[in-house]
């Protein structure tokens, strides 16, 4: 081991010369960083904040990588070849054995869905572009996410696009300015316009300032001005107290933050500053002489040990934990979160002892490095190109699986969202081809019955009228964010009551939509949690609490109803859909393949009706009115014990809140003299 350490912070060359004094509190700090990290993918309480232990890592990388690179330049020794040797060297082995080991489990686990995203993922960790991938479709704290076995790849995309760019600016910045400090003061400014981008985008556009390395740049920029610019000299006790207040920021993030927290943004200087002053406090250099008391306690062996591992636990935790979650479908319980924690850190040691250290110091590993890696990605080709390989799987199996696509073919052109505008005045009709008489107005909810609604309209020679938006509940006077951040969804209601008051003809008006979604504090519990939407605020902006939010939402809907029946229409309400915490096709398909029986897959009704209270209430407190309809989707999908989600050998849910169309067909069967009016 200390030979390790010596050589973990030296470059390769034949005399091994040091570059830089080994300093055990630093590894003590990728512990302090890795640790959170795993526990909070774990779900482990007490560790909401766990994944600012990423920032942590970055701000670190920046300072050691800074550090050689400066100590090459001064010495006239900066080779751009000799750079990326050591970053193969240092990243290559460990992950390659760890995406092979994950390949080979996705093709024995996943179903074909499941499987042609894997490959995707594959390709793009590869090719280091992880992160831009994930970006594009994966909410890092959403649900989906715990079947995603490379999501936390996405980091070290960011590094390695990063460290393409940074090398050559430091030289260039080195042959210019000839001076330190004079190369800090442009890499600082770097770092506050890349900081300025963070808090931008956190708001703005949450996914890219998570995702892309832009907005991540200025962390591992603040290690790099720490290597540059060290620590002036400083009274003891003042070196002291930087050094625990930095070890104090970084843990209170790690407590205090939760997937709520607006990340990385400006609250994402909390862990990088308390990195930074860990670092910059600590070793013979950090503004006096001798380690901290932090730096001490960083130091202790088993904080050492977890931290030479921190590289290869963080690379095999995720996958470990994915898998296992995959395979008992259910939530797995607490021995069974700890056992994998325990295989992770053991395939960690492992990986280590046996991958890490060995080839750190063997030829160069460029040739097979990339005969690898084009293994792996021919691989995520496969997986792709092969619709994920259902020929690997029963029929039963794979036929269970396909309902994740059972939904509205004609979605694309009939739902708005963010990217895709629909002017009302120009909204789809199915159904006979006459005049529409009938509306189905909501967001996804709402799309998700359109196809069945239409082939009832359509056997009663009618058709329907269907005003459509991605997370925008059928409520007018609401100022909804919605999905990436757009705000045309009050417009989009404004212009729906007004298009329904002046069309006469429009005389029922059907409105659905995933109500809880719009009024919940918290995640529905499950083996598949989703964060609720971010809360919607009044036309002022002004952000409201829970409380105040439910009281606005309640008076708008109530609003919006009775503007409807003082219009002589009549109004179908429809109930929240039961959720089921699980995504149902793939977890019946997954139980079938297990020789399970997938009807045993049922949600407790006592937390349907928890998770549904707040809307329930507000769609119980319209006044009755003859013209009004209810219908309750709990009356026919859940008796006094238990909601269902499969019916005479089929899945009534496409994923874990939206009906199939199989699903929607058998439940407004049972509604049609309702909604036509005739009962």
């Amino acid at each position: 081991a200390p030979r390790q350490r010596r050589e973990a912070y030296s470059t390769p060359t034949k005399d091994h010369r040091r570059l830089t004094a080994y300093r055990p509190d630093i590894d003590g700090l990728r512990a302090v960083a890795v640790l959170p990290v795993v526990l909070f993918h774990a779900g482990v309480p007490g560790f909401g904040g766990g994944y600012v232990g990423v920032d942590v890592f970055f701000v670190i990388s920046g300072y050691l990588i800074t550090g050689l690179l400066a100590d090459a330049l001064d010495g006239g020794r900066f080779s751009l070849l000799d750079f990326y040797e050591r970053r193969v060297r240092r990243i290559a082995p460990a992950l390659l054995a760890v995406l092979l080991a994950a390949s080979l489990a996705a093709f024995w686990l996943f179903l074909p869905l499941d499987l042609k995203a894997f490959g995707q993922s594959l390709a793009a960790t590869v090719v280091f572009a992880a992160n831009v991938h994930f970006w594009r479709g994966l909410d890092y704290f959403a649900g989906p996410a715990e079947t995603a076995p490379l999501l936390h790849m996405w980091s070290l995309a960011v590094e390695e696009q990063f460290y393409l760019v940074f090398p050559p600016l430091l030289w260039l910045l080195w042959r210019v300015l000839k001076r330190r400090r004079a190369v800090a003061l442009v890499l600082a400014a770097c770092a506050v316009l890349s900081l300025a981008l963070s808090a931008w985008a956190a708001e703005a556009h949450p996914g890219a300032a998570f995702y892309l390395a832009p907005p991540r740049a200025w962390e591992l920029l603040l290690g790099a001005l720490v290597a540059l610019v060290p620590a002036p000299p400083l009274r003891r006790a003042l070196r002291e107290a930087l050094a625990l207040l930095g070890l104090a920021l970084v843990l209170g993030a790690v407590v205090l933050f939760t997937k709520a927290t607006p990340f990385p943004g400006l609250y994402a200087l909390v862990p990088c500053l308390g990195a930074a002053l860990v670092v910059a406090t600590g070793g013979a250099t950090g503004g006096g002489a001798g380690p901290t008391f932090a730096g001490r306690l960083l130091g202790l062996p088993p904080l050492v040990l977890v931290g030479l591992l921190s590289y290869s636990l963080y690379l095999w935790h995720w996958p470990v934990l994915v898998f296992l979650r995959y395979h008992t479908v259910h939530a797995p319980d607490a021995v069974q979160v700890a056992l994998a924690l325990l295989a992770s850190l053991l395939l960690a040691w492992l990986s280590w002892r046996h991958v890490e250290r060995p080839f750190r110091r063997r030829p160069p590993l460029f040739a097979g490095s990339a005969a690898l890696g084009a293994l792996l990605l021919a691989l995520g080709a496969v997986a792709y190109l092969q619709d994920g390989l259902p020929g690997r799987l029963d029929p039963e199996t794979v036929r269970l699986a396909a309902f994740a696509g059972s939904m509205n073919p004609e979605r694309a052109g009939c739902l708005a969202d963010a990217g895709a505008w629909i002017d009302p005045a120009d909204a789809c009709a199915f159904g006979a081809p006459v005049p529409p008489d009938i509306v189905l107005w909501g967001d996804s909810h709402a799309d998700v019955l359109l196809q069945a609604l239409a082939g009832i309209a359509r056997g009663e020679d009618r058709s329907v009228r269907f005003f459509g938006y991605l997370a925008c509940p059928p409520i007018v006077g609401l100022r909804w964010p919605g999905v990436r951040g757009d705000f045309r969804c009050p417009a989009f209601d404004d212009a729906v009551l007004e298009r329904i008051l002046a069309t006469p003809a429009l005389k029922t008006v059907v409105l659905a939509a995933r109500w809880p979604h719009y009024t919940e504090p918290g995640p529905l519990p499950g083996p598949l949690t989703r964060e609720p939407a971010p809360p919607f605020t009044g036309r002022d902006g002004r952000p409201l609490d829970d409380a105040a939010r439910r009281a606005l939402f309640k008076a708008n809907l109530r609003t919006t109803v009775q503007a409807l029946l003082a219009a002589r229409r009549r109004v179908v309400l429809v109930y929240p859909t039961p959720e089921t915490g699980y995504d149902s096709p793939s977890a019946q398909a997954r139980l079938h393949r297990g020789g399970q029986n997938p009807a045993a897959l049922a949600r407790p009704a006592v937390l349907v009706a928890a998770h549904a209270r707040f809307a329930t209430e507000a769609l119980d407190a319209i006044p009755p009115d003859p013209r009004l309809v209810r219908l309750r989707p709990v009356i026919r999908l859940c008796d006094a014990l238990t909601c269902k989600t499969y019916q005479d050998g089929t899945p009534l849910y496409r994923d874990d809140n939206h009906l199939s169309l199989e699903g929607a067909r058998w439940l407004l069967e049972g509604w049609r003299g309702a909604i036509l009016g005739r009962g």
